[in-house]
């Protein structure tokens, strides 16, 4: 969609609390925000719940404030609820792992299901260790599924270095996969 219909959206939301306006920005951008606090957090179910406060943080602010990029704000709003996440899980010392030692009984597609997550949980793990602008860089490209352009604008710089930063990014991650796994 164009910047120029993306403003229009925004204008709706802001000045006529247009419900339609916003359901078609969801529309664009709910697949890119899934996948994004997907990666970000434990479980689908965390996620799901994250998504969808995400887009009550959105509504709520796109209705009082003038906005200029509609993915950088949405994208900042769902890191803040990541943070919020962590940081409540933080006050409350829970525990990841169940207390009990033995492992369930798993029927065929939750044992997929699993399995799954596991190799997402693999790549967050090494993600994790990366420092936060490679993480943050690698997540907008591959994640949010940006742009080199749009990347450039959020970070502040010209489109050769954060290509060239992308670039670096990815090639420390894949050392720490290398290093991890050794040659697949």
């Amino acid at each position: 969609m164009s910047n120029e219909k993306e403003k229009f959206l925004l204008f709706r939301i802001r000045a006529f609390n247009d419900e339609n306006a916003f359901n078609k920005v969801v529309d664009l951008y709910k697949d890119k925000v899934t996948k994004f606090l997907s990666f970000k957090l434990p479980t689908s179910h965390d996620a799901e719940d994250a998504v969808a406060e995400t887009w009550i943080r959105f509504w709520r602010y796109a209705r009082g404030t003038k906005i200029e990029s509609i993915s950088g704000i949405i994208f900042t709003i769902a890191r803040g609820v990541v943070y919020d996440f962590y940081k409540l899980k933080e006050k409350r010392n829970e525990q990841a792992l169940p207390a009990s030692d033995e492992a369930p009984e798993l029927s065929d597609p939750l044992h997929e299901q699993i399995i799954n997550q596991v190799d997402v949980s693999i790549l967050k793990e090494l993600i994790v260790q990366l420092d936060e602008e490679d993480a943050h860089i690698i997540l907008m490209r591959h994640v949010q599924q940006m742009r080199i352009k749009d990347m450039a604008k959020e970070l502040g710089l010209s489109e050769n270095a954060a290509s060239v930063k992308l670039h670096r990014a990815i090639n420390k991650f894949r050392t720490s996969i290398l290093e991890k796994f050794g040659e697949l």
